[in-house]
């Protein structure tokens, strides 16, 4: 009986977890988008209306996200629950991978271990794990490829599997540009190994050539699909001029700063299965079997560290991207236990020791953040997450807007609010959906601000939505405030106040509209103003 109980646990314990992290994300569907979420979310809206990226939205990411979030839309619908569904789905496929990836390089202790601590850390609110971030879709298309790579790696398969495993993480650099260190992974650890295995060369030259042409296929195909559809100046600019701006803002010394405080947020809410992890790194370093990989892991958790790096912002949301490389260092730590009570002929300890400190390590993790989990209502949680951001607000004010405008009426956002776009389904009277850019002290700001103002003059707006919360703008002391005393005049000339909210604490929003917007006195600095065009 012990050993029959002993076969069915991984599959059981994996079936639990699964069932219980979709029991979390279910009850919490219906948590506002965040702005992030927002602009994956229009942009996609717009592709399934058959407007290219690019053209009506600008952004600095690369369009994978967009074309991931209008499939899920295409099949789900076009609301904030069919994000999260989708979400769902690549989490719990995503943890998956993660149980085969363990399992592969060591047993099945190693991947219920790997697969249970990814399935609570990547939820945490420590790394906004319940908004659907591009994060999350880089990891399931990387893994993807791993495992593929860790099957064929050893084996004498043809060179076509290499491009078949680097389409997957050719598509996982497509969701996001920090997955470029994932995708040059394998490369060059195909050329070292090559090179040290002393292989034919043949063999040498053919695997990394056929990995970097299928690595190479998703991105070529989505640029030469916007060359044709006449926006590759525009994408190019954005994802590459402006974004190499946009990498070079923050000086080392103070990324520095940003990464110790930022990781230590993140790992306090799950300190104990970090410190599984610190525990599982040892015996990586000191294991001198082949088959467990050791440089391959050590390779693949320096990508993972390095993927959250660029820019030196080190989001909430990138740590998703380490995660996996620690949940691997968790599983060789309960991997390790095991193997070291079996020296000794425990069996029941080789198994019951392990699982129990694995079971209190994400029972520790899911305690510390059970008012999220299991405790507060839905709309509590959206206004924790938000941190004062108006992701809530967002919904009463794009509904005011599709009452009041037809569907061929463009509106305007001036803050970093896409969301509102999504909801509304009104199309951007400008493709700069963020301000973020305009307020930066960078060479591009001036030019930007203008060509905004040209688009939004040229697309005569019935809605101006204004956004004063510090973090929809980011004004610094040396931001070029051209925009601002523009859209004051402008605002001022054609539109007409009707309707506030006002966010008064971190619980509650007056909301007021027509004549009790006017006759109303703000109580906070975090406002939203809705303006109508006073002649259409």
């Amino acid at each position: 009986m012990p050993g029959r109980i002993k076969s069915y646990l991984p599959v059981a314990f994996l079936l639990a977890i699964i069932v219980l992290i979709s029991f979390i994300r279910f009850r919490l569907l219906q948590v506002p988008l965040e702005r992030d979420e927002g602009e994956y979310a229009y942009i996609g809206q717009l592709i399934l209306g058959g407007i290219p990226p690019y053209s009506h939205a600008y952004s600095l990411k690369l369009p994978g996200m967009f074309y991931a979030y209008a499939i899920i839309m295409q099949v789900f619908g076009q609301s904030m629950e069919a994000i999260r569904v989708g979400l769902l789905i690549v989490n719990v496929v995503t943890i998956i991978l993660l149980f085969l990836i363990a399992k592969h390089m060591y047993d099945e202790s190693a991947g219920i271990a790997a697969s249970a601590s990814y399935a609570v850390l990547s939820l945490s609110p420590s790394v906004l794990g319940m908004f659907s971030h591009a994060t999350h879709f880089v990891m399931v298309f990387v893994l993807s490829g791993l495992l593929i790579f860790l099957k064929i790696i050893n084996k004498n398969r043809p060179p076509i599997y290499y491009l078949f495993c680097g389409l997957f993480f050719g598509i996982g650099f497509a969701m996001k540009q920090h997955a470029v260190f994932f995708l040059v992974f394998p490369f060059v650890y195909l050329c070292i190994t090559g090179i040290i295995g002393k292989q034919p060369y043949k063999i040498l030259f053919m695997r990394p050539i056929c990995y970097l042409l299928g690595a190479a296929i998703p991105l070529t195909a989505i640029c030469l699909y916007l060359y044709t559809s006449g926006v590759f100046d525009k994408f190019w600019f954005w994802t590459f001029d402006y974004a190499r701006e946009y990498v070079s803002e923050i000086p080392v010394g103070i990324g520095l700063k940003y990464f110790i405080s930022q990781t230590f947020n993140v790992i306090r809410p799950s300190l104990f299965l970090w410190i599984l992890a610190v525990i599982g790194f040892f015996p990586l370093l000191l294991s001198d079997r082949p088959r467990n990989g050791r440089y391959f892991l050590l390779g693949f958790l320096a990508c993972s560290v390095l993927s959250i790096c660029p820019g030196f912002f080190f989001r909430e949301h990138y740590y998703i991207m380490l995660l996996p490389a620690i949940c691997l260092l968790v599983g060789i730590s309960v991997h390790s236990m095991k193997t070291y009570f079996e020296k000794y002929k425990s069996n029941t300890l080789s198994w019951m020791l392990p699982l129990l400190l694995l079971i209190c390590a994400v029972v520790q993790t899911l305690y510390h953040n059970r008012d999220y989990f299991f405790i507060d209502p839905v709309e509590q949680v959206g206004r924790k997450l938000s941190g004062g951001n108006p992701f809530p607000e967002s919904l009463a004010i794009a509904k005011y807007i599709e009452e009041n405008t037809s569907s061929n009426d463009r509106i305007l956002v001036l803050g970093s609010e896409p969301q509102i776009y999504f909801y509304s389904r009104r199309l951007s009277a400008t493709g700069h959906i963020y301000m973020y850019g305009l307020m930066e002290n960078q060479k591009y700001a001036r030019s930007m601000q203008q060509e905004m103002i040209r688009e939004i003059v040229s697309a005569n707006p019935k809605i101006i939505v204004v956004v004063t919360a510090m973090t929809s703008w980011l004004i610094r002391p040396d931001s070029d405030t051209t925009i601002l005393n523009w859209a004051n005049r402008y605002a001022a000339e054609n539109f007409e106040l009707v309707g506030i909210a006002d966010q008064i604490g971190s619980a509650h929003t007056m909301f007021l509209w027509g004549k009790d917007a006017v006759q109303y006195s703000p109580q906070s600095n975090s406002i939203i103003y809705l303006f109508k065009r006073r002649f259409i």
